[in-house]
């Protein structure tokens, strides 16, 4: 694209400035020709001919149309309007990428550990909660719902193999050990509190705290609670309603008719649903490994449920 091949202005970089880009394109090959339009013409006119391919990929406009818009314009008028139509489809791109650079924290998270490492480790929550009740209520579990436990981890463990991979750390893993820790001694205090509290009380506290926990949280690390894109807030409202609300309200709701280790163990077909989901909104096939774990994450399920109804 450029004048000279020696010089290092023949290419354009993803997270080039725009006004970089714009005279990138100013100053890009033409024709030495004394015709002066724009026509597509691969031998006679390469020049024109590539900056026309580069315009009609980034507008989807054929190059008749392109020669008709251009008509009698020249090349004076041509360039620019190819680097301007660039930049602006690059510019998402580019602002997306700043802003994920600047997110130090999600940049974190996703180095320390991979999806596989954390779902793991995470669904230990229900051997956590199965130690806490037998060691701090003394409630002991029948060796039929151990081998259910065990049988829901193992299946989830197969899941987040067949599906997913990356490097783990060890602080990763250390993170993702004590979020099932916290998530297990939660479960057994929401216990004795449903006992007393209706649920919408009960999920409006633990809510309500978490929501100002978190907003404090934000100021004092000086993200910004405003200017994201219409799609996060999307994202972030349908994870409120449909994660929140609804899931994790139930979750609370439970654990005043059941045992939090029951309540832990059913949460483990939470990866189970996901692929199925996967499947009829993404078309996302799953893997023979993934179909295996969920058999087996819900054969778990169900027999710790049937030695519970049983004792």
């Amino acid at each position: 694209m450029s004048k000279s091949e020696n010089e290092d202005t023949g290419r354009v970089l993803l997270m080039d400035d725009p006004a970089f880009i714009m005279k990138q394109f100013k100053r890009a090959i033409t024709d030495s020709d004394t015709e002066n339009c724009v026509r597509y013409d691969k031998e006679n006119k390469p020049g024109v001919s590539n900056l026309m391919t580069i315009y009609s990929a980034v507008t989807g406009k054929s190059f008749d149309e392109i020669e008709t818009e251009f008509a009698g314009c020249g090349y004076g008028k041509f360039k620019p309007a190819v680097g301007e139509a660039v930049v602006e489809t690059l510019r998402p791109i580019r602002e997306e990428t700043q802003r994920l650079l600047k997110d130090k924290a999600y940049l974190e998270s996703v180095y320390r550990t991979s999806i596989a490492a954390a779902t793991i480790l995470t669904n230990t929550q229900v051997f956590f909660v199965a130690l806490i009740m037998l060691v701090a209520l003394r409630e002991k579990l029948s060796k039929t719902c151990w081998l259910g436990i065990l049988l829901t981890f193992v299946g989830g463990m197969i899941i987040a193999l067949g599906s997913s991979g990356g490097g783990v750390t060890l602080e990763g893993n250390l993170i993702a050990l004590l979020s099932a820790v916290f998530m297990a001694i939660y479960a057994v205090i929401g216990r004795f509190c449903r006992k007393d509290l209706p649920n919408t009380v009960y999920v409006f506290l633990v809510y309500t705290a978490a929501s100002v926990t978190l907003t404090l949280a934000v100021l004092l690390q000086g993200i910004p609670l405003f200017g994201h894109e219409p799609i996060n807030w999307l994202t972030a409202g349908g994870m409120t309603i449909f994660c929140t609300f609804m899931g994790h309200s139930i979750f609370s709701w439970g654990l005043k008719y059941e045992t939090p280790a029951l309540v832990a163990t059913i949460q483990s077909l939470e990866p189970v649903f996901a692929t199925v989901l996967g499947i009829l909104l993404f078309r996302e096939i799953p893997s023979l490994t993934v179909v295996i774990g969920g058999c087996i994450v819900v054969g778990g399920v169900t027999l710790y449920c049937r030695s519970s109804d049983k004792s």
